[in-house]
């Protein structure tokens, strides 16, 4: 029975619980397309690479920031999902003796490096908890707000010292690639920006990585999950590091002189990216121009 029935309806009981049923149904509605106002800061971190320039410009420009209008219940359903598979791959390569990094204890807040959970008497292996190599201090330019890498895993074969990067991806049955673990397939060009710049930090750093993986952990089917294998020639990692770190500060740059010429925007039509925190300006040149000059800046854009 529906709510619209009710007035066909002389069971109060039966008038109950239809009033009950409508109102989960708006209940659930609600939650679905629940959103939020929350700010668009712009930061440089390998895991929000590649950026829209235009879109990095706009976020230095733009005070106060639009509202994210991929916020709510559906983006934080999916970030939080992916921290957890995260958390959970880890924990078990970390009990599994393969993943290498920094453990901490969580009573004693000790840190310890260690290929695998610590195996000390003053800590239980419950105690510890791996926490991501922070990459930060290795960057020689100062941009990234942030870096950490997922992971490094070694195997029994591997000669001393060497490791694979691994990062963690989550994706649904549908996208995970239809592959056994030791095929190399395209992955998206995302993938390939961020492992190249922490496989540079980590040449920086004077540790051996001699292959990537991406552990792909398909949110619902976990059972599924598997690795795919990938390279890229070491003299590219450096390339792409200068070039993410370079447009970073172009767009910089081009908010605080007004000159957008070369700045590029990554969307050829409007609706592109609807996440895009910009999207209802990105297209509307009068409304760019009105951004420079409300910081009294003399606009130089681009043709697009």
């Amino acid at each position: 029975m529906r709510f619209t029935d009710l007035k066909s309806t002389n069971t109060p009981y039966a008038r109950e619980l239809s009033q009950g049923e409508y109102s989960f149904t708006v209940m659930i509605r609600d939650l679905k397309n629940a959103t939020e106002d929350r700010d668009w800061v712009p930061r440089l971190r390998p895991s929000t690479l590649p950026q829209c320039q235009w879109a990095s410009m706009l976020g230095f420009l733009v005070d106060p920031l639009p509202p994210d209008p991929s916020g709510g219940f559906m983006r934080d359903f999916f970030t939080e999902v992916g921290k957890t598979a995260h958390l959970v791959v880890q924990h078990w390569l970390g009990r599994l003796g393969y993943l290498y990094g920094p453990y901490r204890c969580r009573y004693c807040r000790k840190v310890q490096m260690s290929l695998g959970i610590p195996k000390v008497d003053c800590c239980p292996v419950h105690n510890w908890e791996y926490t991501e190599l922070s990459l930060k201090d290795l960057d020689p330019s100062g941009e990234l707000s942030s870096a950490s890498c997922d992971g490094l895993v070694r195997f029994d074969w591997m000669p001393p010292d060497t490791y694979y990067l691994i990062d963690i991806k989550t994706c649904s049955l549908k996208t995970l690639p239809k592959i056994d673990i030791g095929f190399t397939q395209p992955l998206h060009v995302d993938y390939k920006v961020q492992t190249a710049i922490y496989r540079y930090l980590l040449a920086r750093a004077n540790i051996n990585v001699v292959g990537t993986a991406f552990i792909m952990v398909p949110r619902d089917a976990p059972h599924k999950t598997t690795a795919v294998l990938y390279d890229q020639p070491e003299d590219e990692y450096r390339e792409i590091f200068d070039l993410h770190v370079s447009r970073w500060k172009r767009a910089r740059k081009a908010a605080q002189t007004g000159d957008a010429s070369r700045i590029r925007r990554d969307c050829k039509k409007p609706g592109d990216n609807p996440d895009c925190p910009f999207k209802n300006i990105c297209f509307d040149r009068p409304a760019q121009e009105a951004i420079f000059k409300q910081k009294k800046l003399l606009p130089i854009l681009p043709e697009f």
